[in-house]
């Protein structure tokens, strides 16, 4: 749910988002010591790969999973190209940013 909020905030072209809690960057690592905008793309980004990965062993499953994955995934590719723009002449945000490949979303 976090992520959701997150991605209404950036899409309605808000100020620069928050940097992620303490408790949330034990959640994802990664997202540690990036600017802020980053840091909600790997949150992002992680949340969107789990979902896509994840088993449907049944048709509520599979429905769960749809419905997250249209919740939490839109955008992050673009997203992801943003970023990259943005930060082309910061060579470690860049670094951080490669290891998220598009997720066709």
């Amino acid at each position: 749910m976090k992520a959701i909020l997150i991605g209404l905030a950036l899409a309605s072209g808000t100020a620069q988002p928050a940097p992620l809690d303490e408790a949330t960057l034990r959640t994802y690592p990664d997202a540690r010591g990036m600017p802020a905008d980053v840091q909600q793309f790997i949150v992002q980004w992680q949340d969107c790969a789990h979902w896509i990965g994840e088993p449907a062993w049944n048709a509520e499953r599979q429905r769960q999973i749809n419905e997250a994955v249209a919740e939490i995934c839109p955008g992050v590719d673009a997203r992801g190209a943003a970023l990259r723009e943005r930060y082309a002449g910061n060579e470690e945000v860049l670094a951080r940013i490669a290891r998220y490949e598009a997720l066709d979303q």
